[in-house]
């Protein structure tokens, strides 16, 4: 599975279980380029954005392991995680 696939598909997952974590929170797959400090090239790299309208403290960028195992036993425990660390 190409990348791309990977992120569409845990955004798909998280839509799932987001509304019964907060109602207006938000994510979405875009993309951001890396600059390394060890002079490697840039590059492109996919990622998930969350947002919340009303709430600045729950805007984070995340990047996901592409494997099943994860998308099956470990997103929805990563993305909670960082969800309840940033309202404390």
């Amino acid at each position: 599975m190409i990348p791309f696939n990977w992120y569409a598909r845990a955004k798909e997952r998280i839509e799932r279980f987001l509304p019964g974590l907060d109602q207006e929170l938000q994510v979405d797959v875009d993309t951001d380029v890396i600059t390394p400090h060890n002079g490697s090239a840039e590059y492109t790299t996919f990622l998930l954005t969350f947002w919340h309208p009303s709430n600045q403290k729950l805007r984070w960028n995340m990047e996901i392991r592409m494997d099943e195992v994860y998308m099956e036993h470990e997103l929805e425990a990563a993305v909670r995680k960082i969800y309840f660390a940033r309202i404390e």
